[in-house]
């Protein structure tokens, strides 16, 4: 475990593998602490150094996770701020931000707020 301010970074690189695989793995906990790495780690804009396809991973990890923990974190969610990074990286191919969106609307959780932070797309 690699903790530095909050984040477990190891904790990162599984919820960016869950989005790369679309897919939570079986032992997936939803009880534990993982939303805590998440929000530091967005806190502090880590989010920002990642590539376009990891913060896409990034995100639908995220948003697959949320799902099944059935947060309810209000307009907190951890996808709020990264839905919108994602909106700006991609605002010159509207196919691609669609194609996430898609996958946000498909796989969300039961908070409204979720995924863009505000009201519903």
């Amino acid at each position: 475990m690699v903790l530095t301010n909050n984040i477990d970074y190891n904790v990162i690189r599984q919820i960016i593998e869950i989005g790369r695989n679309e897919a939570l793995p079986e032992k997936f906990n939803c009880k534990n602490t993982w939303y805590l790495t998440v929000y530091y780690f967005n806190r502090q804009y880590g989010f920002n150094d990642l590539s376009d396809k990891t913060l896409e991973y990034f995100f639908k990890g995220i948003v697959l996770t949320e799902k099944a923990s059935d947060r309810q974190m209000g307009s907190t969610t951890n996808t709020g701020c990264i839905y919108n990074r994602l909106n700006d990286r991609f605002k010159n191919s509207n196919e691609k931000f669609k194609e996430i969106r898609d996958f946000a609307k498909l796989n969300r959780p039961d908070n409204p707020y979720a995924p863009t932070g505000g009201p519903l797309f």
